[in-house]
């Protein structure tokens, strides 16, 4: 039986007329054949069916989700080779893994194992290359740009896309032929493939992008891993090499320039990512957090080791209270216990900048403090800046990229942060709780209207100046445009006093057990 209706009977599904006539009609054709059709009380009874398997579906379809979030899935062997997503792993028979973790919010990492081929050069292609029947029916090809700031649709434009796919079981000519072309070098151990590309050159990016979560991603390889690196800056290698090395005990792959084709048994693609400038260690596998990374690159860097008395406990008050009057001297004549507390300023180039740093460098001469001013360009030796910042007791610096070199300072060290106009949310957000969670001790000296150069520009009524909010909550640009872009400081000394001195008080009190400190010599 056929059922044939009118366009304008199909129309009616949703909104049909009331039934005029008996159904189903018989209709029969020259020919003599013989066709059934429906009328408007059919209609009527085919909509009523549709609602209803609609709601069905519905139904089923919550179950379904439900029930994949809720179950456990340790227990799943295998699901489908095509799943997408963190809770829906694919996983063959052969112990064949092809899946991608779309789901977070700062990056897609992709995960093959099995026998898993790269093709390198102009273009990145991960082939799986599969004996498994089940497996090869896999068609869906992957595409992914491994940089960790996805919700970024321009940055992620001028990243390198790498492309997943599955193949199937060759036959017996081309699989000769793929044996003796396929793999240039074979490989005994995994691979993590990422990008140097995007915003890398910036210190904050350097860390936030890409070493923290390179080393979130690899580190339980223990050095047992090779490192893939598309979007090639030698620059950037050559600036951080030490420190890959650290994580890896292979000869990096560089895709632009390597044309051979590689074979691993697994490979990472993409990197994860945790936090602002953190590790969230109970994501990790052994539950390391930042001091290891810390631990990374103190070993990469050469963290200095300073063989320091410890301080006997009844002098500590007694030090504390002569740290606060500026004409006493920190020793006390007889014990050789303490030394001068030194204390850096992170200076700038174009924006944000101290106006009267020279006046700020001789108040902080005035207080005890052996200042010095370092600026961490890319000119800079990254060994540099590392002993200077890890060096210091003391560092003060405005808010802005320099700012992620804190991740070199010791425990216990004193960050001092100067906020300017509509930088609350970003100088707490990206390193007041990072620095938190380093161990350091945070204080922090925001801006009054009057000691910033927007006052100049714009007047003190102007609600860009007594009104940031106004401005900060239109989004990242307008801060960037107004408040990060267009904005120097002129630092009023006696409010600064008072600070430094609190700065100072910290910073003693960290000087007289750091000879204990685990992380002072390693």
């Amino acid at each position: 039986m056929v059922y044939l209706a009118t366009f304008e009977e199909l129309q009616s599904v949703w909104q049909p007329e009331p039934p005029t006539g008996p159904s189903p009609k018989k209709l029969t054709l020259a020919d003599g054949e013989t066709w059934w059709y429906m009328g408007r009380g059919g209609v009527l009874l085919l909509q009523k069916l549709l609602q209803i398997g609609i709601f069905m579906c519905f139904l089923v379809a919550c179950y379904t989700a439900w029930s994949f979030h809720e179950m456990d899935l340790d227990f799943i062997p295998f699901l489908l080779e095509c799943s997408w997503g963190r809770a829906v792993v694919g996983k063959g028979s052969n112990d064949e893994t092809f899946w991608c973790d779309r789901l977070d919010k700062r990056s897609d990492v992709c995960f093959v194992r099995g026998n898993v081929l790269l093709y390198t050069g102009n273009i990145s292609d991960v082939v799986l290359r599969t004996s498994n029947p089940r497996t090869a029916e896999c068609q869906q090809m992957e595409i992914i740009r491994p940089y960790t700031r996805k919700w970024e649709p321009t940055t992620m434009a001028s990243v390198e896309p790498v492309t997943l796919r599955v193949e199937g079981p060759p036959n017996r000519s081309r699989l000769r032929r793929l044996d003796l072309t396929a793999c240039d070098v074979r490989h005994s151990v995994a691979a993590v493939l990422f990008s140097t590309g995007g915003f890398t050159g910036n210190p904050y990016h350097d860390f936030q992008d890409v070493l923290i979560p390179l080393y979130v991603t690899s580190q339980h390889w223990r050095g047992e891993v090779v490192f893939v690196i598309n979007d090639l800056r030698w620059w950037w290698v050559e600036r951080w090499g030490d420190v890959l090395q650290q994580l890896t005990k292979y000869p990096i792959i560089y895709t632009d320039q390597d044309t051979r084709s590689h074979c691993f048994p697994e490979m990472t693609i993409g990197l994860y990512v945790h936090q602002e400038l953190g590790i969230d260690s109970a994501r990790m596998l052994n539950g390391e957090s930042m001091l290891d990374f810390q631990n990374v690159l103190g070993r990469a860097l050469g963290r200095p080791c300073r063989e320091l008395e410890a301080v006997p406990k009844d002098h500590s008050l007694q030090l504390l209270s002569k740290s606060m009057d500026p004409g006493v001297a920190l020793g006390d004549g007889t014990t050789n216990i303490t030394r001068q507390l030194r204390l850096l300023i992170v200076g700038r180039t174009e924006n944000r900048l101290l106006l009267n740093e020279k006046q700020i460098i001789r108040l902080a001469n005035s207080l005890g403090f052996k200042t010095q001013v370092l600026t961490p360009t890319g000119r800079v030796q990254v060994r540099r800046i590392y002993s200077t910042f890890h060096e210091s007791d003391v560092v003060v610096g405005v808010h802005g990229a320099g700012l992620a070199h804190i991740v070199f300072m010791k425990r216990r060290a004193v960050f001092l942060q100067i906020v300017p106009l509509g930088t609350n949310w970003p100088s707490e957000h990206y390193y007041k709780q990072p620095a938190m969670d380093l161990g350091l001790q945070y204080v922090e000296y925001a801006i009054q209207p009057k000691e910033s150069s927007l006052s100049q520009k714009y007047g003190y009524d102007h609600p860009i100046v007594n009104n940031p909010s106004r401005f900060t909550s239109k989004g990242w640009a307008t801060i960037k445009q107004i408040y990060l872009s267009n904005q120097n400081l002129r630092l009023n000394l006696k409010r600064l006093r008072g600070t430094l001195l609190e700065a100072k008080v910290k910073a003693l009190a960290a000087s007289l057990t750091e000879g204990t400190d685990s992380l002072a010599c390693l």
